[in-house]
């Protein structure tokens, strides 16, 4: 017997609206349920996502199974980056800070880099936020992490470090390959 009934992961490698025809930049949940793999769900949008995970934990909620959900990216920042953009270190508020400022649709039109660079203007020098789709867009975030100083916030959780294999949770864009660590 294992702690939880059901396990579901998901892959969230999307960025704008995926194609129609399943393809590694979208995403998708995998779910195994008392050890028997349903076929994966491809998601196009977050909302379709977001959909189908609701879904997900109402069902196995009524159900009385209990459920393990894992994401593969973090759900805080480093110590002290909530206490600089909220004013307190509390995770919930900076999520409720975030969903305040963040707009996007079933598109993947959104304004993420927008944000960043009203983030990134908090801190001295530039990031921490680094990475974006557009070299001459959003001048306020670095292209790269080359320069990117983590003087007032560190990069990493301390659970990153012991994993030591997570990328930045301030890195936007790019596969890890091409961040350029430094």
């Amino acid at each position: 017997m294992t702690a939880f009934d059901t396990f579901a992961v998901v892959d969230w490698s999307a960025g704008k609206r995926a194609p129609a025809r399943p393809s590694k930049d979208a995403i998708w949940i995998g779910i195994n349920r008392a050890g028997v793999e349903q076929a994966p769900l491809y998601c196009r949008s977050r909302q379709e996502a977001e959909g189908h995970l609701r879904a997900l934990i109402a069902q196995e909620v009524a159900a009385g199974r209990r459920l393990l959900l894992g994401f593969d990216f973090p759900f805080g920042y480093p110590k002290g980056f909530a206490r600089k953009v909220v004013g307190n270190k509390g995770t919930l508020a900076l999520w409720d800070w975030f969903e305040s400022q963040i707009s996007d649709d079933a598109s993947g039109d959104n304004n993420r880099y927008e944000v960043a660079e009203r983030l990134n203007a908090l801190f001295s020098g530039p990031g921490p936020f680094w990475g974006k789709s557009h070299r001459d867009r959003w001048p306020g975030v670095p292209y790269r992490k080359q320069g990117v100083r983590f003087d007032e916030v560190a990069e990493r959780r301390v659970t990153d470090i012991v994993a030591n294999a997570a990328s930045s949770c301030f890195q936007m864009a790019f596969p890890r390959r091409w961040a350029g660590r430094s």
